[in-house]
C-alpha cells in the first residue's frame, strides 16, 4: 500500500466517526403554546345558554366557518374568481386564528 492511500483511508475512517457521532438522534425540546377558540364562548350552545333569536335573514353564495389562516384563504381565492356573496363566520373577536 502507498502513502497516499494509506492516508487517503485513513481520512475516510476518521471522517466516517465524525458522520456517525453527528447523526446521533438528539431529542429537541419545543415551548409551544396553542391559542385556541373560546371555549367558554363555544360551548354555550352545548350548555344549554339562551341564544337571542335572529334580527335578519341574509343569503350568501358561500359561508366559511372559522377566519383563521385556511378562512381567509378561502375568501381571498373565491373573490379573486368573482364569488362575491361570501359570509366569513368567526367565534373570536379577531381573525387570524392560530397564524395571529
Amino acid at each position: 500500500m502507498h502513502r497516499k492511500d494509506f492516508i487517503g483511508q485513513l481520512l475516510c475512517v476518521t471522517g466516517i466517526g465524525v458522520l456517525i457521532h453527528a447523526c446521533k438522534h438528539q431529542i429537541k425540546k419545543w415551548q409551544i403554546q396553542i391559542n385556541g377558540s373560546n371555549a367558554a364562548l363555544g360551548h354555550r350552545l352545548r350548555d344549554g345558554a339562551v341564544i337571542p333569536e335572529p334580527v335578519e335573514t341574509v343569503y350568501d353564495d358561500v359561508v366559511i366557518v372559522g377566519a383563521g389562516i385556511s378562512g381567509l384563504s378561502a375568501a381571498r381565492y373565491l373573490s379573486e374568481h368573482g364569488i362575491t356573496k361570501i359570509r366569513l363566520l368567526e367565534l373570536e373577536k379577531e381573525i387570524g386564528g392560530n397564524a395571529k
